[in-house]
């Protein structure tokens, strides 16, 4: 999984920046982070769906478990969503560690900034829990809210372009795992 930072992010972690081509990447993702509360909040947005993960209460000494926090937050995001546990199981065992990079361009850092409003105004509305990183009451709202890439032609709601992304992603993870089991009988 390669995330693509905010100057922001990445001062706060120290973290070096890996240059890599994400076009097309079901596992490129962009974070900002703000403060709520006087914690951090990490606001991790999927590239391709726009599909909303947050990490509340992070600090610096996180960085070590950095990879572990965002699986295990990303895994009871998307299980709030409703999403098959195969599915998410498929996706996130096919990353083993996170790299970080520099913003990809300015078209997402509008997107990032936009979504960054929308969360800041819905946990004023429906408050935050304070004792997980995870914010399910959040996420629900901001992934099933309509947004569009092509000029306003064609809308979507992140949540159902995940599904779309997961379901491909697990029926080529099926289908990898059944070659190699015909393969590995005969």
């Amino acid at each position: 999984m390669h995330i693509q930072s905010t100057k922001k992010v990445l001062d706060f972690f120290g973290i070096e920046p890996i240059n890599k081509n994400t076009d097309d990447d079901i596992y490129a993702w962009h974070v900002n982070y703000e403060v709520v509360n006087r914690k951090k909040l990490l606001i991790l947005m999927h590239d391709i769906s726009r599909f909303c993960v947050l990490i509340y209460g992070i600090k610096k000494s996180d960085k070590k478990n950095l990879t572990k926090i965002i699986k295990e937050t990303m895994y009871v995001t998307m299980k709030s969503e409703a999403y098959g546990g195969f599915m998410i199981k498929a996706y996130l065992d096919n990353f083993d560690k996170v790299t970080f990079g520099k913003t990809k361009n300015r078209k997402m850092i509008s997107r990032i900034v936009w979504l960054r409003d929308y969360v800041l105004s819905y946990m004023e509305e429906h408050g935050v829990y304070t004792d997980v990183h995870e914010q399910p009451q959040i996420t629900t709202i901001i992934n099933n809210n309509f947004v569009t890439d092509d000029n306003y032609k064609t809308w979507f709601t992140p949540n159902e372009k995940m599904i779309q992304i997961l379901e491909q992603h697990e029926s080529e993870q099926l289908l990898c795992k059944l070659g190699d089991d015909f393969y590995n009988n005969n």
